[in-house]
């Protein structure tokens, strides 16, 4: 039986995390994802996300291959404990 994903049951998975503080790296990861589904279409038309568009989402960098660079580590920690979890798939 195929899963049926909708924004609303995004936006409840997101909020049951208990995330809080809009300055946590692993919130601003959270919101960086979300973004990009802005409709019920989106969900499915997505099938990759930029992990440099990610960065420079959730670090707030210029976009310089060498602030991305910097930056590649600390975004593999994060996406590890979220596997760990089992909440999202490698990127």
């Amino acid at each position: 039986m195929r899963a049926i994903v909708t924004l609303a049951g995004i936006d409840e998975a997101i909020q049951n995390l208990g995330y809080t503080n809009d300055r946590h790296i692993k919130t601003r990861f959270i919101r960086a994802l979300r973004q990009y589904y802005s409709d019920e279409g989106s969900i499915r038309a997505i099938s990759g996300i930029s992990s440099d568009e990610l960065i420079r989402y959730i670090w707030e960098t210029d976009g310089g291959d060498e602030a991305i660079k910097n930056k590649r580590k600390n975004f593999s920690s994060i996406t590890e404990k979220f596997q760990q979890y089992k909440i999202f798939h490698k990127f």
